[in-house]
């Protein structure tokens, strides 16, 4: 059960775009409600710099060490990259922050229930099938991490995906997974292509890694 919820609002209590001034609030569930535990005023828009906004960042993060989701109008760059890296779910929406937390918990609280059916299958001395990508079309590549992210073995998203990517042979990769693993967006960015992430909803992400556009030479790799 979702105890703490953070939310970046603005004056009037709507959520707000991540790189404008407004308040990080943290919600705790008391007595079946949601109240403010605290807050931490902030404004994004005034910061020029590069390693001021990491400090920020970092401060925010040690902010709400007490909770792992977030719920913003919107947010991209280094803010989105910071909060994924350190584990939180980060849900974008819009309207008045309490309503949004109150559907986002009814949500959570829905899959997890789904979820803790679906993990009862397994133990850790089951096997899981380890994906491959599953050509599309030529170029086109699907994959889907979501059996072994909620699969209790050793085998992780870098041995998957990392493999293919060192190939370079694809013009596009689909990746559909439960949560984006921290490591994903830096390396693919280092091995120069452009990477699309989306969120559908708890526990639900579509990531589109592509050929960057200045390096479409009519090769892949």
């Amino acid at each position: 059960m979702t105890e703490t919820v953070a939310c970046f609002i603005d004056r009037d209590g709507q959520l707000e775009d991540f790189n404008s001034k407004g308040t990080v609030v943290l919600y705790r569930k008391e007595n079946n409600a949601w109240k403010i535990s605290k807050f931490m005023g902030i404004d994004l828009s005034e910061i020029k710099q590069i390693s001021e906004l990491r400090e920020l960042m970092d401060r925010i993060v040690l902010f709400l060490n007490d909770s792992k989701i977030i719920v913003v109008k919107s947010i991209n760059g280094i803010p989105y990259f910071t909060l994924e890296k350190a584990n939180f779910e980060i849900w974008e929406s819009e309207g008045p922050a309490l309503t949004v937390v109150t559907e986002i918990e009814e949500e959570i609280e829905k899959i997890d229930h789904e979820e803790c059916k679906s993990c009862s299958k397994y133990s850790e001395t089951d096997s899981v099938t380890i994906p491959a990508p599953v050509m599309n079309e030529e170029g086109d590549y699907s994959i889907s991490l979501k059996e072994v992210q909620g699969h209790p073995s050793k085998t992780t998203s870098k041995q998957i995906l990392m493999p293919f990517l060192k190939t370079g042979d694809f013009k596009k990769l689909h990746v559909a997974c439960g949560h984006v693993p921290p490591w994903l967006e830096i390396t693919v960015m280092e091995y120069g292509y452009d990477i699309t992430i989306e969120k559908q909803g708890y526990s639900d992400y579509k990531v589109l890694i592509e050929k960057s556009r200045g390096d479409d030479d009519g090769h892949y790799g």
